[in-house]
């Protein structure tokens, strides 16, 4: 049963990674620097990691709307915009299970290294 649960989130982890564009891929990775290294203390792991899913979302919807071929028009904009919230409103447990592993072992480690630079 452990090996299963196991293999489910290592495929809905991997699974982050691999239908990402290279846009989606900065996007994670700022994100990752930006909640990792804010981290005060090891404790708010959970939280950070949890944050850090909540930023992704809002910065893809953004990123939809910024990528838009007519994105200075505001009909078309904002269609996009819709477009972009009605996707992350259907994001499935599996995905954001995928997210939250990745937020959660890159804080970890981001808040390591940080405390070993700052020794």
């Amino acid at each position: 049963m452990l090996e299963t649960i196991m293999n489910d989130v290592m495929a809905a982890v991997t699974g982050v990674f691999q239908g990402a564009s290279p846009a989606e891929l900065g996007v994670l990775g700022a994100v990752a620097l930006l909640s990792g290294g804010t981290m005060s203390s090891f404790g708010q792991w959970l939280g950070r990691s949890g944050l850090a899913v909540v930023l992704l979302g809002l910065a893809n919807v953004a990123l939809d709307g910024f990528m838009s071929p007519d994105r200075f028009t505001a009909g078309e904009w904002m269609g996009q915009l819709q477009t972009a919230w009605d996707y992350a409103m259907n994001v499935s447990g599996g995905d954001l299970l995928g997210y939250f592993g990745v937020f959660l072992v890159s804080n970890i480690v981001l808040f390591g290294g940080k405390s070993l630079l700052v020794r």
